[in-house]
């Protein structure tokens, strides 16, 4: 089955799999660059394939299903569609993506490739059909325009099908995929009730936007930037209470914020803080070309778009710096 990937980002019926164009590209060059294309690869894998997680449970819960198998949790949030007839006897199937913007946009920054580049959205195909089909599904593209194929070519099997194959056997490390599928509900549960949160009036009227919550999930930190003085506060309270060193990863929320020369000086005051603090960083909800517009040090931090990113990328930088 062929799709052209025009029909669901022109029209409006689907989204890319990170948000948006630019944060895609944003999203890959600094992975690369922080990593390389060797290891950036599962990384970028790994994002897309909690990002299909998300969006399959949120088709289930739109449908009021009781489990993820349902025959009709199928639909447009997927720009990537495999023919299930192909695979009823093996449990493997086939599909092929034209005009990937994947493909466009690694050929735009690094020219032409040996291998496929699609890793995104390989992984986030992975991550829907996981759901959706309530086993773990791993998606190896075959074949990719990036490398000059005239389409990006796709194959889905169960995890376990995959033993034998090299390449995917490299992907395999950057996937708990249980503990995915639990962070993949965590988020939307939480999405969930922050939008409840917002709709009563008595809630917003009690939130106090300076008094930031910060989370600490083992080696990763989210901290709501509220300043350099409560900022580096909060990580000096953490640091005491769990010990020094046990905090690997920070991201620095910045979403929603309306960030001027001011606020820029104090967000580089908080990320020289984690760095003297031996604590790697990552920008929430501030473009690369934004950060730069300001003077933000974003050569040296990875900029994401959304938390769901931010959070799936700083557990990979714990695992790769820890392998």
């Amino acid at each position: 089955m062929t799709v052209d990937m025009a029909r669901f980002n022109g029209s409006g019926a689907g989204r890319l799999a990170v948000g948006s164009e630019d944060a895609l590209a944003d999203l890959r060059r600094d992975v690369f660059k922080s990593v390389g294309p060797r290891y950036g690869s599962g990384i970028l894998y790994g994002i897309g394939y909690t990002e299909g997680l998300i969006d399959a449970l949120r088709v289930a819960q739109q449908f009021d299903s009781t489990t993820a198998t349902s025959p009709c949790l199928a639909g447009p949030p997927l720009p990537l569609l495999f023919d299930p007839n192909t695979g009823r006897l093996s449990g493997r199937f086939r599909g092929d993506l034209t005009g990937s913007i994947e493909a466009r946009l690694h050929a735009q920054r690094f020219g032409s490739s040996e291998a496929p580049v699609c890793s995104v959205t390989a992984g986030y195909a992975a991550g829907w059909y996981t759901e959706i089909l309530a086993t773990p599904i791993l998606v190896k593209e075959t074949a990719c325009s990036g490398k000059g194929d005239s389409a990006c070519c796709f194959e889905a099997r169960p995890a376990d099908q995959w033993d034998e194959d090299p390449e995917m056997a490299e992907v395999l490390p950057y996937l708990d995929i249980p503990a995915l599928r639990e962070r993949a509900r965590a988020a939307l549960a939480s999405a969930a009730q922050a939008s409840a949160t917002l709709e009563d009036a008595d809630s917003l009227a009690t939130f106090d936007p300076s008094s930031p919550a910060v989370h600490v999930w083992g080696p990763v930190m989210i901290l709501p930037y509220s300043g350099a003085d409560d900022c580096s506060a909060a990580i000096d309270t953490i640091v005491g209470d769990i010990g020094s060193g046990q905090v690997r990863v920070v991201l620095l929320d910045l979403l929603g914020m309306r960030l001027d020369s001011i606020e820029a000086a104090g967000i580089t005051q908080v990320l020289s803080y984690l760095q003297h603090h031996e604590m790697e960083s990552i920008l929430v909800g501030v473009s690369r070309n934004d950060g730069t517009r300001l003077g933000l040090p974003v050569c040296d931090t990875l900029c994401v778009s959304d938390m769901a990113q931010g959070i799936a990328l700083g557990f990979q930088m714990v695992y790769e710096r820890s392998s």
